[in-house]
């Protein structure tokens, strides 16, 4: 609780659904909210460079590539063992990271999303993530309760030439040199 207490050199705020976390200058945090939906962040986290956020938990990554979370841990509470990462991305439930070693790790909903994958690009919206590897296939997942998706084996006519585009819960990948599309993702959301 900060009330009548403001934190000051604050670089960056971040919000689950009932939290915050302050980022400082010195690279330290200070939350408040609701505790197990990361209103209370471990004792001692220093050296932070970045914070991420789901609707339930935080992820602060620090200057030595270390990744530390709290929260609820069906929201990506719980990072233990994660650690070598190059990159950070949070969806409303789950937190994900590209390994040093071009892998990637998912912590928080049951994801699809974990493996090798010699990762091109990412694109996150609220409930969905794509990857697109080098080799222009794509991997894709809903991060909501119900609805997984894997379009792995569809992807051979992608390329390199394409946009993706997002809604809450869909997804558009359209080709533009072919012009062919494919959308997928909450059946009757787009």
């Amino acid at each position: 609780d900060t009330s009548g207490v403001v934190p000051q050199d604050v670089i960056e705020i971040v919000s689950t659904e009932y939290a915050f976390c302050a980022l400082k200058e010195d690279g330290t945090i200070v939350t408040w909210g609701v505790p197990h939906m990361g209103g209370t962040a471990p004792i001692g986290i220093t050296g932070v460079i970045e914070v991420k956020s789901t609707r339930g938990a935080f992820c602060a990554i620090t200057n030595n590539r270390e990744v530390i979370s709290w929260g609820d841990s069906d929201y990506g509470g719980n990072s233990s063992g994660v650690g070598d990462i190059t990159n950070v991305y949070s969806t409303e439930y789950l937190f994900f990271s590209i390994k040093r070693d071009n892998t990637i790790v998912s912590w928080g909903r049951p994801s699809t999303i974990n493996g090798e994958f010699d990762v091109d690009k990412i694109f996150i919206s609220n409930n969905i993530v794509v990857v697109i590897r080098k080799d222009g296939t794509i991997v894709g997942h809903t991060t909501g309760t119900f609805y997984n998706f894997n379009v792995d084996k569809f992807t051979s006519w992608m390329g390199k030439d394409y946009q993706v585009y997002f809604n809450l819960s869909a997804c558009v990948v359209l080709n533009k040199n072919t012009r062919k599309m494919y959308a997928f993702g909450i059946p009757n959301l787009g």
